[in-house]
């Protein structure tokens, strides 16, 4: 009974006017690519969202929950880490930028047992599944279109690492 979180990306895609044309075919030509796994995701997969009580993990915040492939959560995780501004991570993740990086640098190296220019290959895997991904966390959370400035600057670079459009 649980969505497929790629079918979701793809419907996103192609029902709503949030992103470049260009930016849409990247990502429905990813999406192509991608197996449809049955993991389970949490769908915001971060820090915040983990609740200790006594001896017991819980987890929050789980209007997302789907399947997929893991990169779908990875990407995104991976992603959230890289906000710089204080205020913006405090407003959505109760964390300092430093607490969110500290997060992914010791739960990356521990999820892909790897570390140093492995790591970063293994992360590196992650960039389309986020480039895909964050137009679709925008609407959810502002329902605002990505513009064209946006794409090319923090969205079009995690397909192919450059700044080619």
């Amino acid at each position: 009974q649980l969505r497929s979180y790629k079918e979701t990306l793809i419907r996103f895609y192609q029902e709503k006017d949030m992103v470049p044309e260009a930016h849409k075919q990247r990502s429905l030509a990813f999406l192509e690519t991608v197996p449809d796994t049955p993991t389970c995701l949490h769908g915001d997969l971060q820090i915040g969202n983990i609740i200790r009580s006594g001896n017991r993990d819980l987890w929050i915040d789980v209007g997302q929950f789907s399947y997929g492939v893991p990169e779908w959560d990875l990407g995104f995780t991976w992603r959230i880490t890289g906000i710089t501004n204080e205020e913006r991570s405090q407003e959505l993740f109760h964390l300092s930028p430093d607490q969110l990086s500290h997060h992914w640098q010791v739960f990356s190296a521990a999820y892909f047992e790897a570390k140093g220019k492995d790591l970063e290959d293994k992360v590196r895997t992650l960039y389309p599944y986020a480039a895909t991904r964050l137009p679709f966390m925008i609407f959810l959370a502002y329902h605002k279109p990505i513009n064209e400035h946006i794409a090319r600057q923090f969205v079009a670079p995690l397909f192919d690492g450059e700044n080619n459009w």
